[in-house]
């Protein structure tokens, strides 16, 4: 199985990634337990609904985040090889 790393700022910034680890995680399920002729349409929906809910709770988050951490340098290395491909 692939490994992953992620290198990440805060907790906050963590978090969100982990998050967005799931959605995609969570589409690719749906995407091979829907009925055949109707994948695109589940995944579809479920991204609207809950890809704008994630997409809300992320920047949220990120409104406190940017305060606190102004003055403090980022470095963030972030791969994600093969997450995209469907078998």
């Amino acid at each position: 199985m692939p490994t992953l790393m992620i290198e990440y700022a805060d907790d906050t910034e963590r978090l969100a990634l982990e998050q967005a680890i799931a959605f995609v995680t969570e589409r690719r399920q749906l995407a091979a337990t829907a009925p055949e002729s109707t994948v695109l349409a589940a995944c579809e929906q479920a991204a609207l609904h809950q890809g704008r809910a994630l997409l809300r709770h992320v920047l949220a988050a990120a409104v406190p985040s940017r305060s606190d951490n102004d003055s403090l340098p980022r470095t963030t290395l972030f791969s994600l090889p093969g997450l995209w491909s469907f078998p």
